[in-house]
């Protein structure tokens, strides 16, 4: 299983967790409270890590398109190490990882982030994610690229 995360900015957040053959099993979408973009992404990656477990999940890879956060979870003390501390312990409970990925092959969980309303919401099925993260998943699932877009 793997779980994608992403925060575009401080005030939301988002996540799909697919199986092993890329199929939905489910997704969310979140707002958050972070006075950084660094904060907002450690809380988004603790967010949806805690949701997949409390769904009964276990066994699985954390990705995040924000190499940096990585180097967070390495360090202790600091301003987030409560949340860290947090995140470990999940993370050797659950056998949980967290690697990195390319922004390119997170789009999904970007878009479901953008989404955020004032609520977690929660998807079970690809016909309920948000139009722009039902076509970024469908891209994903049938191995179609995606591009950055520079202007």
């Amino acid at each position: 299983m793997k779980l994608n995360t992403d925060v575009p900015g401080r005030a939301g957040g988002g996540a799909i967790l697919r199986n092993q053959n890329g199929e939905l099993v489910a997704a969310i979408s979140f707002p958050l409270i972070a006075s950084t973009s660094l904060e907002a992404e450690i809380q988004a990656i603790f967010t949806a890590t805690r949701w997949a477990i409390e769904e009964g999940y276990s066994e699985f890879l954390v990705e995040t398109d924000a190499a940096q956060v990585l180097s967070c979870f390495d360090q202790i003390g600091g301003r987030w190490n409560g949340l860290i501390q947090e995140m470990n312990h999940l993370q050797i409970r659950q056998r949980v990882s967290i690697g990195h990925t390319l922004r390119e092959c997170n789009w999904a969980a970007h878009h479901l982030a953008v989404h955020y309303t004032t609520q977690m919401q929660i998807f079970r099925r690809p016909k309920e994610l948000p139009l722009t993260a039902r076509q970024a998943y469908f891209r994903d699932l049938f191995g179609l690229p995606s591009f950055r877009c520079f202007y």
